[in-house]
């Protein structure tokens, strides 16, 4: 169509002007083909804004599945948190339980470390009454040795020994 628009305007361009006839009927053909194109051009702007309503719509209609599938999934993740609630509570009430089960034994630990360093220092500074004999063993908590057990006979030949395990109280 444009080409037939370009070439009336030169077929009136080009029209004699002394003969009223040929210019009449290139004036006319111009005219003609000015509607036609003007007519084609408003069916494209029309073609055009239909399609992009319609691409308009099919956006709108993407974003509202992508918002009810959004729904549906958001929905889906409270009831199952919703169901796993009371176990998150009752988890939650065990780890307090053991936080305070794990002070305790702590609080305990100390405190019997303290006993048991107490003990130990008094015992270093006992004296004993009586002397120890070979094969005895005198026990500190963590430190424990035999008395005279690298003790040799005359013959030099080590001196086996049975030892007594003692225990502190």
């Amino acid at each position: 169509m444009r080409e037939d628009m370009e070439i009336a305007q030169v077929k009136n361009a080009q029209a004699p002007r002394n003969k009223p006839h040929e210019v009449e009927e290139a004036t006319g053909t111009l005219s003609i083909t000015r509607k036609c194109f003007r007519h084609l051009a408003l069916d494209y702007v029309l073609q055009i804004n239909v399609l992009q309503a319609k691409k308009k719509f099919e956006i709108l209609d993407a974003m509202l599945s992508f918002m009810h599938a959004q729904y549906s999934l958001f929905q889906q993740g409270y009831n199952l948190l919703d169901e796993i609630d009371p176990y998150m509570k009752k988890l939650a009430a065990e780890l307090d339980q053991l936080v305070i089960d794990s002070a305790m034994e702590k609080r305990d630990m100390e405190h019997k470390h303290a006993t048991i360093q107490q003990r130990v220092s008094k015992q270093l500074f006992h004296i004993s009454p009586f002397p120890l004999e070979v094969g005895e063993v005198w026990v500190w908590d963590w430190l424990c040795w035999p008395v005279g057990y690298t003790k040799k006979q005359d013959q030099g030949v080590s001196q086996k020994i049975s030892l007594k395990w003692a225990r502190s109280n």
